[in-house]
C-alpha cells in the first residue's frame, strides 16, 4: 500500500532549551505536533465503513501534561502541569517544575494507551517534542509518539544511551520510528520491556533509560512499509550508537566502549565470515530480478508431500508462550502422542495409526504450516544465504553460552538466542540452563532463568505435538467452558453426536480468523444437519474481549474459550504455533486434514459426507 504523508507543519520548535532566555530556570516546554496520514485506499475505505469511523476533531482536544503524587493520606492524585489544545495543528505546553519529574503526555478524555506518552521532564531541560499521528485508514489507531528524543534516565549510574543518524537515498524515513525492546518474565508470563520508543526527527534520534542489570535488546527500526532489527546488549553506563547500511539493507550498533555489547554481538556482528555472508545475500538479491528463479515453493512442497492443503493457509504469528503446561495423560479418548514438557524430546514424527483410526488413509501426511514456511524461506538463494547467516550468530552464540568466564555473559548469548526449538542440538539448552541455575543469585535466576528454561521447555512441546498430531492420529480430549460457563467435552459432548468436526482455534484480536468466520458459516449452514459441527476455541487472553468478540461475530456452532493466550492446555496439546488453526476430525477424535482453506473444506465434507449430501 502507497502511503501519502500529510504534514500540517513540516518544521518542529526549536528544542534547545536556551533559545528562549525568558525562560524561568526551573521551567519546562513541550512542543508537539499534529500529523495526518492519508492512505491512498482511504477513498474506498471510507465508502465501505464511514458510517462506522469516528474522527477526531482535535481542535477541540485538550492535550495535557500530569504527574502521580501521593497526598496526606495515601491516596494517589493527577495534578495537571499544563493544558492546552491544537492550534493549526501545533501546540505548545508550558509549566513550572522544581525537580526532575515522570509525566503523561496524553490527549485528555481519551482512554486509548497509544494517545498517552511518558516522558521525563528536568528543570530548565530541553524542550520535549511528541507528535500525535492521525491514521487515514480506519482500521488503525491514531497514536502519540516522542520526536528525536525520549530521555527517561533519572539515575547517572544505571543510565544507557543508544541513538544514531539513520538516513537513505530510496526509502521514506520521514515517519520512521525506532525502539528499544526487551522481554521479562511476570508470574511466569513473557511479555514485552519497553525501553524507549520515538519517531527520527531529520533522520536523528535518541534513547536514555535507567536498567539495574545488563539486558539482552532488540533495536528496531519500523518506516512504516518496511522493517530492520539488530540484537544487543545495554548495561548501566552503555552508550550505543546504530546505523543503517541501505546497500546492505543492514541496522547495526556499535558499543562506544568496552562492554558485554562488543563482546556478546560484535565479535560475530563484525566477523568477517559474518560480513562476507552479508555481502553474498547483497549480492544475490541482486540477481533474484535478473534471473528466474530455480524452482518454487510450490515444487518443493511437492516433493514433500500430496496434500498442499497447508500451502493456501493464512497465518498469524504466535505471540509469547510463556508457561509450563503438562500434557493430558494418555487415555481412550484422545491422542496418546502429546509429549510432556522435559529434557527428553521424541524425534518420531510420523507414527503409525492410532487405534480406531486404522482407516484413515496415511500416504498423503500433511506438512505443518511453520514446516512448509521454513521450506518457503530455504528455496531462495537468498533463504539460504541467510539461514547462514543465522547459523555464524547461533553458532557464536552457542560457543559463548557454553564456554563463559562470566555466568552472566552465558545468560544474556541465551537470551540473544544461542538455541532455537528448531536446532538438532537443542537440548543442551537444558544442560546450560541448569548450570546457570547454580551459578547465579537466586534472584536473579527466579527473573531470568527458570521461566525461560520452562519457555523454551514448554515450545519445544508444542513444535513436538505439531509434528506428531498428523492424520490418522486421535486428536487430544478437552473440555472448555462457552460463554455461559457450561462446560463442554469434545469426546463426550461433541464428538459422540456428529460425524465430522472442524476444531477451529481463533482470537479476538486474529484479523485473518474473523475473515474466515463468513466462509465457515456458508459451510455449516449447508453441511450442519448432515451431521458437521463446528468447535471454535477462543485463545484470547481476556474474557471480555472474547465474549465480545463472539457477540459480534454471531457464531452459531459451539464457542469455547481457554482464556489463556495461546499458552493453555489445549493449545499446547493440538501444537498450535500459529492462528487460525483448524482440525477436521471424525466421530472418533480421528484426524482427517488440518488447516484447511474453505474451498478444500468443501471438499473434504463432501467426500465425508456425500452419502448424507
Amino acid at each position: 500500500m502507497r502511503v501519502q504523508l500529510v504534514f500540517i507543519a513540516l518544521i518542529f520548535l526549536t528544542t534547545s532549551a536556551t533559545a528562549d532566555i525568558s525562560r524561568p530556570e526551573n521551567s519546562f516546554r513541550v512542543v508537539g505536533k499534529l500529523i495526518k496520514v492519508e492512505s491512498s485506499t482511504l477513498e474506498e475505505a471510507e465508502s465501505e465503513s464511514s458510517d462506522d469511523v469516528e474522527q477526531m476533531d482535535w481542535s477541540t482536544s485538550t492535550i495535557e501534561v500530569s504527574h502521580s503524587t501521593t497526598n496526606d493520606l495515601g491516596n494517589t492524585e493527577t495534578v495537571v502541569l499544563a493544558s492546552s489544545k491544537f492550534v493549526d495543528g501545533e501546540v505548545v505546553l508550558t509549566g513550572i517544575v522544581e525537580s526532575l519529574t515522570k509525566v503523561q503526555i496524553r490527549v485528555q478524555g481519551v482512554e486509548e494507551e497509544n494517545l498517552s506518552k511518558t516522558a521525563l521532564i528536568m528543570p530548565g531541560g530541553d524542550d520535549i517534542s511528541f507528535a500525535v499521528v492521525e491514521q487515514g485508514d480506519p482500521y488503525l489507531s491514531d497514536f502519540l509518539i516522542l520526536v528525536g528524543a525520549s530521555r527517561q534516565a533519572a539515575n547517572a549510574t544505571k543510565k544507557f544511551s543508544v541513538s544514531g543518524s539513520l538516513s537513505s537515498k530510496n526509502l521514506d524515513l520521514s515517519m520512521a520510528r525506532v525502539d528499544v525492546r526487551g522481554t521479562h518474565f511476570e508470574n511466569g508470563n513473557r511479555t514485552m520491556l519497553d525501553l524507549g520508543y520515538v519517531m527520527l526527527q531529520d533522520g536523528w534520534f535518541l534513547i536514555e533509560g535507567d536498567i539495574d542489570e545488563p539486558l539482552a535488546v532488540t533495536i528496531n527500526l519500523d518506516s512504516g512499509t518496511r522493517y530492520w532489527s539488530t540484537p544487543a546488549v545495554i548495561e548501566p553506563g552503555a552508550t550505543l550508537t546504530v546505523s543503517f547500511d541501505e546497500s546492505k539493507n543492514l541496522l547495526t550498533a556499535w558499543a562506544n566502549s568496552a562492554g558485554r555489547h562488543k563482546h556478546l554481538v560484535e565479535s560475530w556482528q563484525r566477523s568477517k565470515e559474518y560480513l562476507a555472508k552479508v555481502d553474498e545475500i547483497v549480492a544475490a538479491r541482486t540477481r533474484v530480478s535478473l534471473t528466474p528463479r530455480e524452482g518454487t515453493v510450490a515444487d518443493l512442497v511437492a516433493a514433500m508431500t500430496n496434500d498442499g492443503d497447508a500451502a493456501s493457509k493464512t497465518m498469524v504469528a504466535n505471540d509469547t508462550q510463556d508457561d509450563h503446561t503438562d500434557s493430558t495423560e494418555p487415555d481412550d479418548e484422545g491422542s496418546t502422542q502429546s509429549v510432556q514438557q522435559t529434557n527428553d524430546v521424541p524425534t518420531k514424527s510420523a507414527p503409525p495409526p492410532a487405534i480406531g483410526c486404522e482407516d484413515v488413509p496415511t500416504d498423503d501426511i500433511q506438512v505443518s504450516i511453520m514446516e512448509l514456511s521454513r521450506a518457503s524461506f530455504m528455496a531462495s538463494e537468498t533463504g539460504r544465504l541467510r539461514a547462514e547467516q543465522f547459523q555464524i550468530q547461533k553458532y557464536a552464540l552457542q560457543t559463548m553460552a557454553k564456554n563463559w568466564d562470566d555466568p552472566l555473559d552465558s545468560l544474556l548469548a541465551m537470551e540473544l538466542g544461542a538455541y532455537s526449538v528448531s536446532d538438532a542440538n537443542r537440548n543442551e539448552a537444558f544442560s546450560i540452563f541448569d548450570q546457570l541455575a547454580t551459578e547465579l543469585a537466586p534472584d536473579l535466576v527466579a527473573r531470568r532463568v527458570t521461566p525461560r528454561r520452562e519457555l523454551f521447555a514448554r515450545n519445544i512441546a508444542i513444535d513436538t505435538n505439531e509434528r506428531l498430531l498428523v492424520k490418522g492420529q486421535k486428536v487430544p480430549e478437552f473440555t472448555l467452558a462457552d460463554v455461559d460457563g457450561d462446560d463442554t467435552s469434545l469426546y463426550r459432548d461433541i464428538l459422540k453426536q456428529n460425524k465430522i468436526v472442524l476444531i477451529d482455534f481463533w482470537a479476538s484480536w486474529c484479523g485473518p480468523c474473523l475473515a474466515m468466520f463468513p466462509y465457515l458459516k456458508s459451510i455449516y449452514n449447508n453441511y450442519s444437519d448432515n451431521g458437521f459441527e463446528i468447535v471454535s476455541v477462543s485463545l484470547d487472553s481476556e474474557t471480555v474481549d472474547w465474549k465480545e468478540s463472539s457477540s459480534e461475530q454471531q457464531l452459531p456452532w459451539v464457542n469455547l474459550g481457554e482464556i489463556e493466550g495461546m499458552k493453555g492446555e489445549t493449545a499446547v496439546n493440538y501444537g498450535v504455533q500459529s492462528i487460525p488453526k483448524s482440525f477436521l476430525v471424525d466421530d472418533k477424535g480421528c484426524l482427517l486434514k488440518k488447516d484447511l482453506h474453505p474451498e478444500l473444506l468443501k471438499d473434504a465434507l463432501a467426500e465425508n459426507l456425500r452419502t448424507d449430501s
